[in-house]
């Protein structure tokens, strides 16, 4: 994220994170989706939290805000063009007007959105999903601790690079091989249940069809490959455009950890860790 914040800084760019898969971890004190000028977190059934289904935008511009506000809520639009905004979570009440007190008009002429808003039901369960986060990720981080410290001094095991352990969300136990063949044997190992991340699907842009093949809209004049304003752009896609990518990504090996695994289920997982290392 240093590197990515200069560059852009340098070149004036925006920064979006995708934070979906990292939930509440962090980078040298700074939450992930914090960093950037706007970050994104998702919240169905797969993530570190999960009200089922949904997600977050995050940003302290105002503009992207009022835009966001337009674009996942369409009926926006048709209400007051005044919006509530409360002054921090606790939200202070205006006893004399008998309401919450912040009301500033929005500078971003409307415009038709989608709906894309959640229920109140949602919210009230990730109320709660936040209060746990921060307990979730400490038990994850212990388990990694404990993994990764059975295994010192295990010959033939690399583990994959933390550029900040203390932040780590902790929720995969990465190691790196030097072929693909040895990183598929590992994995297959009895007991380590391993899965490569190029076996990933859609988190590789190989199997991006729609994208690799310019398809961005359901109709040729909504596609934004076709549009004038953007021929000049460098889009010329190819499936070997990222050949170190591949090749990493086809001999690393990632480990699923849980936060609920009880400590004779962290010794099978270090056992099994181990006689896999052996075998390879």
């Amino acid at each position: 994220m240093d590197s990515i914040m200069d560059i852009a800084k340098r070149y004036n760019l925006a920064v979006v994170e995708d934070a979906c898969q990292a939930v509440g971890g962090s980078y040298k004190g700074k939450r992930l989706g914090s960093i950037g000028d706007a970050g994104a977190f998702s919240f169905n059934y797969f993530k570190i939290i999960s009200c089922g289904e949904g997600g977050a935008l995050l940003t302290n511009n105002r503009d992207i805000f009022e835009r966001a506000v337009y674009q996942h809520d369409g009926g926006s639009t048709f209400r007051d063009d005044y919006v509530e905004l409360a002054k921090d979570q606790r939200g202070v009440w205006d006893e004399n007007n008998k309401k919450f007190p912040i009301y500033e008009k929005f500078r971003t002429p409307p415009f038709a959105g989608i709906q894309a808003r959640q229920s109140e039901i949602n919210g009230a369960i990730m109320r709660v999903q936040l209060k746990r986060l921060d307990g979730i990720l400490e038990d994850l981080r212990k388990v990694k601790k404990q993994i990764v410290d059975g295994l010192d001094g295990v010959s033939g095991l690399t583990l994959l690079k933390s550029n900040d352990s203390e932040g780590d969300c902790a929720t995969h136990l990465g190691f790196i091989f030097s072929d693909e063949d040895m990183a598929r044997k590992f994995a297959y190992s009895p007991g380590v249940e391993g899965a490569l991340p190029i076996d990933s699907g859609r988190h590789v842009y190989i199997n991006w069809d729609p994208i690799m093949n310019k398809r961005g809209a359901s109709h040729p004049a909504m596609n934004p490959y076709n549009m004038p304003q953007n021929q000049g752009l460098n889009f010329n896609y190819s499936y070997d455009m990222c050949k170190k990518t591949l090749e990493l990504l086809s001999r690393t090996v990632n480990i699923a950890l849980h936060p609920d695994w009880t400590e004779e289920q962290v010794e099978q997982k270090i056992d099994s860790i181990k006689k896999a290392a052996q075998n390879i």
